[in-house]
């Protein structure tokens, strides 16, 4: 059974939050970890099964609604994850700057941070780009590749981590190619959620850190 040093993936906000900012963040975070951590958490014959939920593989069915199926792939990878490699909200400290604390499994949430972090990065240096593009006469959609690009490396490294991933047997006729590049599109559907929010100036910065130590109650 896969384990990992738990650690903060901190995400850290200005601006005016609306209650639909929150909804975005954290629907895009845990429905992109829990689809990677599932993996870590499950044997062999468990992983399948969550291949296989209703009876048929979800490639199978990838003519319904994408949304539908994402929701459902999230709502079975939480009901079967083991406890440990849950995730939890440590700690929200709303303001102008202020942060929000996840906790969980320190590999899946590294590459959340990479993937935030780079399109945050992007974000704050796109006006600059923008100009720069206007100046040599660049069409504006060369600019959105660049974000693209981006969410795509993310959704690659991802794969990647789920690959490694001791005894995960990629030979099982119920691993095909098929569910790997659905699953790359159901990832970025999760990181286009965080995105809109980044987008807006309203995600600023993100970190992985060590959890705070618990405070002395006598002491408070």
């Amino acid at each position: 059974m896969y384990s990992d040093k738990k650690k903060i993936l901190r995400v850290e906000v200005g601006g005016i939050w609306e209650p639909e900012d929150f909804i975005d963040t954290f629907r895009g975070v845990e429905s992109f970890y829990y689809k990677t951590a599932i993996w870590g958490s499950l044997s062999n014959s468990y992983r399948y099964r969550y291949l296989f939920f209703d009876g048929y593989p979800f490639y199978s069915r990838f003519s319904d609604s994408k949304k539908n199926i994402n929701e459902e792939l999230v709502s079975e990878a939480r009901a079967l994850i083991t406890p440990e490699l849950r995730i939890t909200v440590d700690r929200v400290e709303y303001g102008s700057p202020g942060s929000i604390d996840i906790f969980g499994a320190a590999r899946f949430l590294e590459v959340l941070c990479d993937a935030i972090g780079k399109t945050v990065k992007y974000y704050s240096e796109k006006d600059l780009r923008r100009e720069e593009a206007r100046q040599a006469e660049i069409q504006t959609q060369i600019l959105e590749a660049s974000l693209r690009n981006i969410r795509q490396e993310s959704v690659d490294k991802t794969l990647d981590t789920i690959r490694k991933i001791k005894e995960l047997d990629h030979d099982h006729p119920g691993w095909r190619e098929e569910f790997e590049d659905d699953l790359k599109l159901l990832f970025s559907m999760d990181l286009e959620k965080v995105d809109r929010v980044i987008s807006e100036g309203k995600i600023v910065g993100v970190e992985m850190t060590d959890r705070d130590p618990p405070k002395d109650k006598e002491a408070a």
